[in-house]
């Protein structure tokens, strides 16, 4: 399967839209999708649950997991793109912005000093050193058409294909 790269959107900001209420994020990892679930659990304070894989016509089944955050008003959905070692983060929600905002920066700045006497903050931290050390980037999809070669315009196509049809897929099981 052919290796997709993914472009920050530098300028992100709350006011943006993203994709009508959606947020997507990439991330690069080789950390196995339950302890990769857990962790994000464990950072976000999340419940992400195993259900059956997402099912795409020609296409191998993906793993997914789904939290739906109720007091929020959010829904995550990590679906694993095992052949090119991505996962990727789906929210939805009316409010993405402040949550992608914390995503991008636990995994992109270092963490401030810990309170030793808090252990919740100190595996937080742990958890996000971790990632950061084993070099883990986290690109946030952007809807805007990149300007590149002929190449990375198909290859872009082909990820917004398979974008499209997942969400397709969890409007469609209604999950």
């Amino acid at each position: 399967m052919k290796k997709h790269t993914f472009t920050l959107d530098e300028d992100f900001d709350d006011e943006s839209p993203l994709l009508d209420n959606i947020a997507i994020l990439f991330f690069r990892t080789d950390t196995p999708n339950y302890l990769f679930a857990d962790d994000l659990n464990h950072l976000y304070r999340l419940a992400l649950a195993r259900v059956d894989d997402v099912a795409l016509p020609a296409a191998q089944p993906l793993p997914l997991y789904i939290y739906h955050n109720r007091l929020e008003y959010l829904d995550y959905y990590l679906i694993d793109l095992t052949p090119t070692q991505s996962k990727v983060l789906i929210i939805r929600g009316e409010d993405t912005g402040d949550t992608v905002k914390e995503i991008l920066s636990d995994f992109n700045e270092p963490p401030a000093e810990a309170d030793p006497h808090n252990p919740d903050l100190q595996l937080r931290d742990d958890i996000r050193l971790t990632y950061q050390q084993t070099l883990t980037p986290v690109t946030l999809y952007s809807p805007l058409p990149p300007n590149h070669s002929a190449k990375a315009a198909k290859e872009r196509q082909e990820l917004d294909n398979l974008l499209t049809s997942i969400i397709d897929y969890l409007d469609l099981n209604h999950l």
